[in-house]
């Protein structure tokens, strides 16, 4: 198998979620998200305003 013909196959089992992070890593600077809690940065992920009023469950 080629080195080309490896990488090919490699992409294709890499899942929506893995090449969404490899495409992402390293595109955020601390100074962004420095002290966000798990859910602002899902909310600006999803491209919700974090600071905005959430209801409470």
């Amino acid at each position: 198998m080629t080195e080309e013909a490896g990488a090919s196959k490699a992409n294709a089992a890499e899942t929506p979620g893995r090449r969404l992070v490899r495409h992402m890593s390293g595109r955020g600077s601390a100074r962004e998200t420095e002290g966000m809690t798990t859910d602002e940065l899902m909310d600006t992920l999803r491209g919700r305003d974090p600071d905005a009023d959430r209801p409470v469950d």
